[in-house]
Formats: structure tokens, sequence, C-alpha cells
């Protein structure tokens, strides 16, 4: 039995759960052959989220335990995949795994980007290579090594004619400008749900705003918003890119008297996520006529109502309407990103990164016995 299928892992910001891919590939198309979502450990978001709260405080201890834990979880996961949609370890020839992201430093001399799943310990405990460390190389190039996605948006749903948004509605938004004639642009607007979650969290002690009911019956803080959208990343030309290190609770926290409700505050943070999305989505591409939603905002109703509203002329759909659930678009694009590094096939992240240099993306694992 000749392997022939990748297998792609993503566990996003809100990390709610673990979606798993296998996918088949050729030069212009691809297949998903199965796909399943596991729950993401509670004791391990708790550890996680702890980093967070601590500043990015964390002993050396930790990190490597949560290193290795995180990778044998996703081990995990993969075997159940398989072993769920019967299918032999012998038709996979790579697993691509972009790993839980705890820190994401673009700018300065020295750029880097961490993210936890030990790749020799997914390899160890599923026997297969795995390709993972997506962001670092580019860096090391110059690049921001994010927004990496965007790329495989190009390939694969790029229209002949048509001027086309693919926007990723994660912890963080990202946008893809696909255009017919010009190239491509993606970069991230800033935050999606990561601070609605965070909010939510912190008063409400729910995970999300399911549906952005709880921001629904709040009252948008127009001097807030104003406040907030004058942050400088907002007005930050690209290629840039962000991520909760920046845009957390401490960062709202300085535009708050205290005094607001915090349904309010909710509402606000929806529109804070539409209009920095709009503005700088119009600026980038000003004659897009579609826009495809994919990440959990994408079941957010209330966000894509307020987008629909500052956006009348362009028509906003989920990005399922070209062939793919928004649940598994970004495993789907991290198995590409492996079936490239396999083939050699050098992806052009300069174009959204701006790195110095374009290289085969990803570190190779696989452990001989």
């Amino acid at each position: 039995m000749s392997a022939q299928y990748y297998l792609g892992i993503m566990s996003g910001t809100s990390m709610d759960a673990i979606d798993c891919v296998v996918t088949g590939f050729d030069t212009t198309n691809f297949q998903l052959i199965a796909h399943s979502s596991f729950s993401y450990p509670g004791k391990i978001r708790d550890r996680i989220n702890q980093i967070y709260q601590n500043n990015y405080s964390v002993s050396l201890n930790d990190l490597g335990d949560l290193d290795y834990t995180l990778g044998a979880v996703y081990a995990e996961c993969v075997n159940k995949l398989l072993a769920l949609h019967k299918l032999d370890k012998a038709q996979i020839k790579a697993i691509g795994c972009h790993g839980q992201t705890v820190y994401h430093h673009p700018e300065g001399e020295i750029k880097f980007s961490i993210q936890l799943g030990s790749g020799n310990v997914l390899s160890a405990q599923t026997g297969l290579p795995v390709i993972n460390d997506f962001r670092n190389k580019d860096m090391i190039f110059g690049g921001q090594g994010a927004p990496l996605v965007p790329l495989f948006h190009q390939a694969f749903f790029a229209h002949e004619s048509n001027p086309r948004v693919i926007l990723n509605l994660g912890g963080i938004a990202n946008i893809s400008c696909l255009h017919p004639h010009k190239p491509l642009i993606g970069f991230d607007t800033g935050p999606a749900n990561t601070l609605i979650d965070q909010w939510i969290k912190k008063h409400k002690h729910k995970p999300f705003d399911d549906s952005g009911s709880w921001g629904r019956g709040g009252v948008i803080q127009i001097t807030v918003l104003d406040k907030m959208l004058a942050d400088p990343y907002f007005a930050k030309e690209a290629p840039k890119s962000t991520g909760l290190e920046y845009f957390n609770l401490n960062w709202l926290n300085q535009f708050l008297s205290g005094d607001e409700k915090p349904q309010d505050i909710q509402a606000t943070l929806h529109a804070l996520t539409t209009q920095s999305i709009a503005q700088q989505l119009v600026k980038a591409q000003p004659d897009t006529k579609e826009i495809y939603v994919c990440g959990g905002g994408a079941r957010n109703h209330f966000l894509l109502e307020l987008l629909k509203t500052l956006l009348p002329n362009i028509t906003i759909k989920p990005i399922k309407h070209l062939g793919i659930d928004e649940e598994w678009i970004e495993a789907v694009a991290f198995a590409w990103f492996a079936y490239c590094h396999i083939n050699r096939i050098k992806i052009p992240f300069s174009m959204t990164t701006g790195s110095r240099e374009d290289s085969v993306a990803g570190t190779w694992h696989f452990l001989t016995k």
C-alpha cells in the first residue's frame, strides 16, 4: 500500500478543539479524505492560559513538559483519526502540524515564534514523518513568520476574474486578498475572537460568546471604540502579524475607566473586530467583490451582521460555498505545507511575511528504529 495522503493538525488560539484531516493533493486540487475534531484537554489549556496570565513567565520545566505532553496529545488524536476512518498508516506520507503558539515575536533584530507540541514525540508515537515549525525559518530571513495560510488560499481559492478575500476569524483576524490581476496581499488585521472570548470568560465564565448573543445585547461605546482603533497596529502597513501577546486584556484595560457595563464592552469588542477588518480590507483591495469567511468567528452571527453593515456592496458567505467547511480549512492548509515540504516545493511566503528569501517550509522529524 503506497503512501499518498497527508495529515494536517491545527489547534488555534482559542484552544477549543484539535482539528485533524487526511487530505490528498495534486498541483491544482485537494481532496478531503477524512476529518475529525477532538476536544482540547482542559488541564493543558489552563496551563497555557496561565502562561498568558503571568505575562509569559514560565519555568523551563513547565515549557518542556507542555511541549512533550501536547505532542503526545496530538499523536493520540492522529491514531484515533486513522482508526476511526479505517485508514492505514502506510497510506500517510507525512503529518503537517502547526502546534500551539504560545509566543510570537515578529519585530526587532531577533525574530522568533514558539509553538508547543513536540514533533519528535508526535513522530515517535505515530510512526509517521512530521513536518512542523513552519514559522521560524521565514523569520530568520527577516519575515514576520505570519500569516502563512494566504498562500494556501491563493493556490486553491483564487478566482480567474473576481477579486475576492478569504477572511479568517480565529483568535486573530487575517485576510487574504486574492486578485486576478495583482499580487497576493495577506496580513493580520488585529483581534477577531480573542478579546471577545477573554472578556466573556472574565465576566460570564464562558469560553466564548455563542453567536455573539451577549455582545448583541450591549451598546457599542463609540468613545472607547475610537480610542482602540487609534492603536498604531491598525494603521501599520503590511507585512504585519500579531497575536495574544499584544491583543489581550492588559491592552484592553488601558482604554477603560472601569465604569463601563461589561456587556457594552462586549458589544464594543465586536465592533472593534469588524471595523478594523473593514477599514483595512477596503484599503488593501478596494474592488473586492466577495468575502468568504472561515474560523470560529464564522459562527458568530453578530460579528457577521456588523461586517455586512459595514461592507454592504460586498457579498459575504461562509467558505463552505467554496467546497470546504470552515472547521477544516486550516488543518488542510498545514497538510498542504507538509505536501510542499516532502516534494521540495518552495512556498513564496515572502509575499505576505516580507521575508528576504523563500524556502522549503518546516522542519522534518522522523525517528528510524
